[in-house]
């Protein structure tokens, strides 16, 4: 009798999977086990060390793709981030910023960064989505800049500079995160 309600049960499963198709099915699946990898990790992930940032700003009104040395810094799921240096390629609208951040489940970054230099405006919140291994991370900042008093942009932070900026690159091909047009009536 046990062995048949199993069986009864493993059809039943089997069509409500066949009847929502393939795709959400594979989701589900691959959601269920990212959960399950989750679960068994359960000490935090650390991010200390040396990362690169690579950066979708502006610049006298053009858009800028600038790249830094960042500095990580972990205490539990308390995060700081730092530059090195200013970014070479943007000479103008470059500083020195300092990002307090915090980890939520291991994969999710979010935090706000200010200057650490006199006479700079720009700040504004990052959230920034850590990969499963856990060597880059995509997001996304907002705030104020050089140009705009709000705007926004990709970032990607890695271990390494060159996988970063390719990455910046696959998202710039999906879609520009830049809007500061004005709004013609």
């Amino acid at each position: 009798m046990l062995d048949w309600i199993k069986y009864a049960g493993a059809i039943v499963i089997g069509a409500i999977l066949y009847a929502i198709g393939y795709e959400v099915t594979k989701a589900i699946i691959d959601r269920i086990r990212a959960k399950n990898i989750t679960v068994r990790k359960k000490e935090k992930i650390d991010l200390s060390g040396t990362w690169y940032g690579v950066w979708q700003t502006t610049v006298e009104g053009k858009e800028n793709i600038n790249t830094e040395v960042l500095q990580i810094k972990q205490k539990g799921d308390k995060i700081d981030i730092e530059n090195i240096g200013k970014s070479p390629e943007n000479k103008l609208g470059g500083y020195l910023w300092r990002a307090k951040c915090k980890l939520y489940d291991n994969e999710h970054v979010l935090g706000s960064y200010l200057p650490r230099e006199p006479n700079v405006i720009s700040k504004g919140t990052i959230y920034f989505s850590l990969n499963r291994v856990g060597n880059f991370m995509v997001g996304k900042w907002v705030g104020c800049n050089y140009d705009y008093e709000f705007t926004w942009g990709y970032g990607v932070i890695a271990k390494d500079k060159d996988f970063a900026l390719k990455e910046m690159q696959k998202l710039l091909k999906i879609k520009t995160g830049l809007s500061n047009k004005k709004e013609e009536d």
